[in-house]
């Protein structure tokens, strides 16, 4: 726990750095890459050196190929979760940090350097770091169960979206668990990023905010389909992540 702490005030420390020191003026998009992709060269480093001190094993950051089947329901239910309505309504900030979150957002570009980041670098950052690492060390030393926990709040709480991101975690935690292939989280997480994108360019137009102005009117009912959804899809795929399970 103490390392997992640790590990999570060092990459703080190094974005606030890394978001004070890079600028490249009118090119928002590419600066926050360079970012992103310089904390991935951090963090491949920290697995090194926790592979060579024997603290989490080689399996739990290797990207194996997903099988077709348990790719496609990983990616089912995480969307399923993340932009459930009630669940991703809920935060720590106020209403007006989130509107002011948002319109920041939509003003911005949605160019190719955006999606490159949003799609491919920050899912592979955060699945290595919080799946990869932070989950499959705090289950070695403690338990399943801890490491679900921690990990996932530590996910939620660095998420707008605390209670959908936390969730979100739970499950990807649970994917980890049962087939010990972090691509699966990624391809996932990378599904969920691609729809945020894509939302992005929707809303910017009249229809498109009419479009998520009908699913405020009617999160309740949306909401209560997607999860009777969750609980059936994960009923009828249950079966298949068992037998994924690592012997």
């Amino acid at each position: 726990i103490f390392q997992t702490a640790l590990l999570v005030f060092f990459l703080i420390i190094i974005h606030w750095i890394l978001n004070h020191t890079i600028t490249f003026p009118k090119y928002e998009s590419l600066k926050t890459l360079v970012i992103s992709l310089s904390k991935i060269f951090l963090l491949l480093g920290t697995i090194l050196i926790l592979l060579k001190q024997g603290l989490i094993k080689k399996c739990y950051v290797n990207l194996k190929r997903p099988r077709l089947d348990l790719s496609v329901v990983s990616v089912t239910i995480t969307l399923l979760i993340v932009f459930n309505p009630i669940i991703g309504s809920v935060s720590l900030f106020s209403q007006k940090d989130i509107t002011s979150y948002v319109e920041s957002i939509l003003i911005q570009r949605n160019d190719f350097l955006v999606f490159l980041n949003l799609v491919i670098v920050i899912p592979i950052f955060e699945e290595l770091l919080f799946r990869g690492i932070i989950f499959n060390g705090l289950k070695n030393n403690y338990s399943p169960f801890i490491g679900l926990f921690v990990s996932s709040v530590l996910f939620g709480i660095f998420h707008i979206d605390i209670l959908g991101s936390t969730v979100m975690g739970v499950w990807l935690c649970w994917v980890m668990h049962k087939t010990n292939n972090v691509t699966l989280c990624i391809l996932a997480h990378s599904a969920c990023n691609l729809l945020s994108f894509l939302f992005r360019i929707i809303v910017k137009d009249t229809q498109g905010r009419n479009f998520f102005t009908y699913i405020g009117e009617n999160a309740i009912v949306i909401s209560i389909i997607m999860f009777l959804l969750v609980i059936g899809v994960f009923y009828i795929s249950i079966k298949k992540f068992d037998s994924a399970s690592p012997a």
